[in-house]
């Protein structure tokens, strides 16, 4: 199985760049001394056959130019 994670301080700036968030939960980390949360989601996929690399997780988000801190 490989794991994507996106993250970011913008939710609804992410389910615009990533579709397949739509519809589903993004997990909420109040971050303390921070004015603005952070929010993750994910995305999952299971290869059929034998395994053709590590498994691990990829992070492909992140707070981005002009992100809140």
């Amino acid at each position: 199985m490989s794991v994507a994670l996106y993250s970011g301080t913008d939710e609804d700036a992410m389910r615009e760049r990533y579709l397949f968030l739509n519809g589903n939960p993004l997990l909420r980390m109040e971050r303390v001394g921070m004015p603005a949360p952070l929010f993750l989601g994910f995305h999952c996929r299971a290869a059929r056959g034998p395994q053709k690399g590590e498994p691990g997780v990829v992070v492909l988000g992140g707070w981005g130019p002009g992100a809140v801190w």
